[in-house]
């Protein structure tokens, strides 16, 4: 879900993903590297980012900066775990809040090549199962940092194939 209102932009995005991996050696679980979370081999995860950003257009370009809270929550079922472990024992979700900004440098329809933009966003982990301080502190970011682009294979205006600028 998204709206705007002037300058102001909330998004929130929802994700409930079921993944059935095959695995091999007797592997329960895979790391995901987008949700940064172990997944279960056959099961699901919940993962929602909600953003709230402030957008300022800069001639043809375009500022975006505001704040994110995600949050990653996996469901493990008996398959998933270790003899040893129980499916209430095992809290392997994580909650992250920070700061997103956004450069794009310019718009102009539908094109092959349309929006380049330069995305940044840090968070730190509000709870996290590794980031207790004893191995790795809560004060370490996650950061990404991306190059993003749009790209219409067809001019919706006069009905033909986009062409490169």
């Amino acid at each position: 879900m998204q709206a705007k209102i002037g300058p102001i932009a909330v998004r929130n995005r929802a994700f409930f993903g079921w993944f059935d991996m095959t695995m091999q050696r007797g592997d329960r679980v895979w790391y995901e590297a987008t949700l940064d979370v172990a997944v279960p081999a056959k099961g699901w995860v919940f993962a929602n980012d909600f953003d709230i950003s402030y957008q300022k257009p800069l001639g043809d370009a375009q500022l975006t900066a505001g704040v994110r809270l995600s949050s990653v929550m996996p469901h493990y079922d008996a398959a998933s775990l270790l003899p040893t472990e129980s499916g209430a024992g095992i809290a392997n979700g994580h909650h992250r809040a920070g700061l997103l900004a956004a450069y794009t440098f310019f718009d102009r329809g539908y094109k092959a090549f349309n929006k380049p933009s330069i995305l940044l966003i840090t968070s730190w982990y509000l709870s996290h199962r590794y980031r207790t301080g004893a191995d790795v502190s809560q004060a370490a970011p996650y950061v990404v940092l991306a190059f993003a682009f749009q790209s219409d294979l067809l001019d919706a205006a006069s009905g033909g194939v986009a062409r490169l600028p």
